[in-house]
């Protein structure tokens, strides 16, 4: 049975709208991200820890949901009940060892997991990008879309200046189950 988005769940309706938008407006205001890229982070790193409670597969986020990860563990006390509700024990954050770039495969296996789970993932315009999904087929405006996002103006200042590529970010979120 193919699931409509009509019967799927989100990260949105599991987080409530309270914790849903300050979750947003976290990415929005320290992550530079646009609101409407900011609501699908948030509600892609909801979802994720949420398949991660039971997944059977090593969860490893894109860039971008680990941006609503990170949100969502400094959000202490939401998070600990989100994992307690879910997992029925608090999920650690476990960076990999020694850094190093994220596993397409491994990012690509998590976003499946999430589809198993009932969960939309927003695969061509929202954090599980093509650049992150090897089996997927970027159509122009997805292309476009991940350009603009790399400009310079489109980043926090905190960031601007230092080159930009696939592998600046070398932490990688497991979540020890």
């Amino acid at each position: 049975m193919t699931a409509t988005a009509n019967d799927q769940r989100s990260g949105r309706a599991v987080a409530g709208e309270e914790l849903f938008q300050s979750l947003a407006h976290f990415v929005v205001v320290h992550n530079g991200q646009s609101p409407e890229r900011a609501e699908r982070i948030a509600d892609q790193a909801v979802a994720f820890v949420v398949t991660a409670a039971t997944a059977i597969v090593p969860m490893v986020p894109s860039d971008d949901v680990d941006l609503g990860l990170h949100a969502l563990i400094l959000h202490t006390k939401e998070y600990a009940e989100l994992c307690e509700r879910y997992a029925g024990r608090f999920l650690h954050h476990n960076p990999k060892p020694g850094g190093g770039a994220r596993d397409p495969e491994q990012v690509a296996a998590s976003a499946r997991a999430m589809k198993t789970a009932g969960f939309m993932v927003f695969d061509a315009c929202g954090p599980w990008t093509a650049r992150t999904l090897p089996s997927a087929t970027p159509t122009a405006a997805a292309r476009t879309a991940r350009r603009s996002n790399t400009t310079a103006a489109a980043r926090p200042a905190s960031t601007r200046g230092r080159p930009r590529s696939p592998g600046r970010r070398t932490d990688v979120v497991r979540l020890t189950l």
